[in-house]
């Protein structure tokens, strides 16, 4: 879960990580009372480079504060919808620098990673140090003091950032962070330093440790939940919790609808539906042997979207999901929708003829524009197959 701006600060300032004096304002809060200028308005997103985009002003007085948050509250910033707004304290600065914590994937330990310039500059700056962290122990001071003076850090400053790594690293331990990242860490002209940004990424997995009730839902591309995916999430709740997934879905700007089974091959799909010149309406996986119930549930809301143009069921051949039960979950929701859209399924596994025969069934019964195939095709070749029927309407 990717945390906003103002949320990895809260988290800094449990963590006794100095931050600017600043108020959070939403659609219903936009009427303060702020005093202190001149100030910065930043807008809330996740999307990167926001500063390039038009997503951080600054305001000198009452009337530009106004102004710039008229400006920026709805405003997209890289597709990314504008829902909050952090305004702060400007901060006269001396110096900049980067400093992280993230998760090294190819050697499996914490890293931490500095740079004497931060800012928007960083992802072009390519003196960035590292220093891998052993994660049965402490991050030692020693390690630590040696990697700020090979970047030419001295004196006081280098026992302060030090201090400030140190917490980060606690952060990242103990709420179960993949990146904690301060960019940029300021040097104030009176010789503080302060964390003017926060980017703060949280392993999902580990919630069951955390409680995390007081993050606002969002989609793990961090904006808002839409209805059909807050409908979706309730799927994988009640009676058949604990029997397979089909909670998984993500509203796009797309019209074929899609129920991917296999998280891999279902990312590659979506690749493959983008190379032959079509948009998905959406991401949804399904797997783990779900209930007929579930699939049900999540076809229903998957095929609610107005404007489809088609409908892609895939999946590569399962080892132990009941193709006839996930199949007889489909094939119930388009019975009651009758979607007039060609259909291509392709699906393969355990009871593979039962769910053939199954919505063999239910297209000669509600007049469907339907194929199904089996492993005697690629997923890929199955997309092309869709895209050829809709090009024929």
């Amino acid at each position: 879960m990717n945390l906003y701006e103002f949320e990895g600060k809260n988290l800094f300032q449990k963590y006794k990580i100095p931050v600017p004096t600043g108020r959070m304002i939403t659609e219903e809060t936009k009427d303060i009372t702020w005093e202190q200028f001149p100030c910065v308005v930043k807008a809330q997103v996740q999307s990167g480079k926001r500063g390039k985009n038009g997503g951080i002003l600054f305001a000198k007085n009452k009337q530009e504060l106004e102004q710039h948050i008229q400006t920026l509250l709805g405003k997209k910033i890289c597709n990314d919808e504008v829902w909050y707004l952090l305004i702060e304290e400007k901060i006269p600065l001396k110096q900049e620098y980067y400093l992280s914590i993230t998760y090294n994937t190819q050697k499996r330990v914490p890293t931490l990673l500095f740079a004497t310039a931060g800012g928007m500059g960083i992802e072009e700056e390519n003196a960035v140090l590292s220093l891998d962290i052993n994660p049965l122990r402490i991050l030692e001071s020693f390690r630590v003091r040696a990697l700020l003076k090979q970047a030419g850090v001295k004196g006081k400053d280098l026992l302060m950032i030090e201090d400030i790594a140190k917490r980060l690293f606690r952060i990242f331990e103990q709420e179960d962070a993949r990146l904690v990242e301060i960019n940029p860490l300021a040097k104030t002209e009176d010789g503080r330093f302060m964390a003017l940004d926060a980017k703060i990424a949280l392993d999902e997995d580990a919630g069951f440790r955390h409680d995390w009730k007081n993050f606002p839902e969002r989609t793990t591309l961090g904006r808002r939940l839409t209805e059909r995916e807050r409908a979706v999430r309730n799927i994988d709740q009640g009676e058949f919790y604990y029997r397979g997934t089909a909670g998984k879905y993500i509203e796009i700007d797309g019209d074929i609808a899609c129920l991917f089974s296999g998280g891999g091959a279902s990312i590659s799909m979506m690749d493959t539906l983008y190379a032959l010149g079509q948009k998905p309406s959406n991401y949804t996986e399904y797997s783990g042997n779900p209930p007929r119930e579930k699939v049900q549930a999540l076809t229903n809301i998957v095929l609610s979207k107005p404007g489809l143009k088609g409908i892609w069921v895939v999946g590569g051949v399962a080892n132990f999901t009941h193709i006839g039960e996930t199949m007889a979950g489909i094939a119930d929701a388009l019975r009651v929708l009758k979607p007039k859209v060609p259909i291509v399924i392709r699906r393969a596994g355990p009871h593979e003829d039962e769910g053939k025969k199954i919505m063999e069934n239910v297209a000669k019964e509600c007049h469907l524009n339907l194929k199904w195939f089996g492993r005697e095709i690629s997923m890929g070749k199955s997309a092309k197959v869709l895209v050829d029927m809709i090009h024929k309407l």
